[in-house]
């Protein structure tokens, strides 16, 4: 098993999919083959769970959000299964907040809401669980502050905009907080970035163009310092480009469009990908693509020179 992972980890965030997909189909059957010879081994269950986590991660990649609802929540079985076994066992505890966390995403693309903000819920009351545990552990500190960003995309999509705005607020609160104990971490530099995407898009929604583009300078700068030396993390280079894309949006909307152009090839000069994926920031899903349309919509429509 350790085998098929070791393999589909380093193909899934290359793009190669189907490649990743069938090495975590082989990591399954082996685990349900163990598992079923030793009912009783939570070593076996343990690693059918992540087995699915990974498929389910690699099917919401593909937005086959059907089959990822099916599979992440066979995850979610088999992490609840071992957490009531053992409440206090700190790793079943950390795979029942993602199972939660990770179904919720695939319900949520999928269109229902509700649901996704029930496992949410759940999700942010087992990481409060995981806090208490190990205040100092950073990775169950970010989880925790992770709820507050998915539970204010809930609020997005329910035209709940003054209630998203709070929860991405509480989000970024958090997310600079931690920064501010740790500020070379960079994975905590992207916390912040991403917390102020999230915030200027509840304040284009609340009609605060302005604010919203001040958010997105923040995530700019943010991300330019990520990209210090050259971007190797495609989340990172996803969150520079989407920064961009962003102030060109704001640009257009405030009828800009030099300032919309500018921004919008500076995002589509930046080598991105779709499969930079990450559920915290999902529109658009190829933002290189997307700024390129926008800047043939804007040239098409700007007068020609006499």
């Amino acid at each position: 098993m350790l085998s098929y992972q070791r393999i589909g980890d380093p193909l899934r965030p290359r793009g190669y999919l189907a490649g990743a997909i069938a090495e975590y189909s082989s990591w399954i059957d082996y685990a349900q083959t163990l598992k079923r010879g030793e009912p009783g081994n939570p070593r076996w269950a343990r690693a059918l769970a992540f087995g699915y986590q990974r498929l389910g991660d690699s099917l919401l990649i593909q937005h086959k959000t059907a089959d990822a609802i099916t599979i992440l929540s066979r995850y979610l079985t088999e992490m609840t299964a071992l957490a009531a076994a053992d409440s206090q066992h700190a790793v079943y505890l950390e795979g029942l907040a993602f199972a939660h966390q990770r179904l919720g995403d695939a319900l949520l693309e999928n269109g229902n809401a509700e649901e996704a903000l029930n496992h949410y819920t759940t999700y942010r009351e087992v990481a409060a669980r995981l806090s208490k545990i190990d205040a100092s552990n950073l990775r169950w500190q970010e989880l925790s502050n992770f709820s507050y960003q998915r539970i204010g995309d809930v609020m997005m999509r329910q035209m709940k905009y003054a209630e998203a705005s709070r929860a991405f607020e509480t989000y970024l609160q958090l997310s600079t907080d931690a920064l501010g104990r740790d500020p070379i971490n960079k994975s905590l530099m992207y916390d912040v970035a991403n917390a102020n995407e999230k915030v200027g898009d509840a304040m284009i929604e609340n009609g605060d163009l302005g604010g919203a583009l001040e958010k997105y300078r923040a995530e700019q700068e943010l991300a330019q310092r990520l990209d210090a030396g050259g971007l190797s993390n495609a989340t990172w280079r996803k969150a520079l480009a989407t920064s961009s894309h962003r102030m060109g949006f704001v640009f257009r909307r405030l009828g800009d469009t030099a300032a919309a152009l500018r921004s919008f090839r500076a995002c589509a000069s930046i080598r991105s990908t779709s499969n930079a994926w990450t559920p915290r920031s999902v529109w658009p899903i190829d933002v290189t693509a997307e700024c390129r349309r926008q800047i043939i919509e804007l040239e098409s429509a700007v007068p020609a020179s006499p």
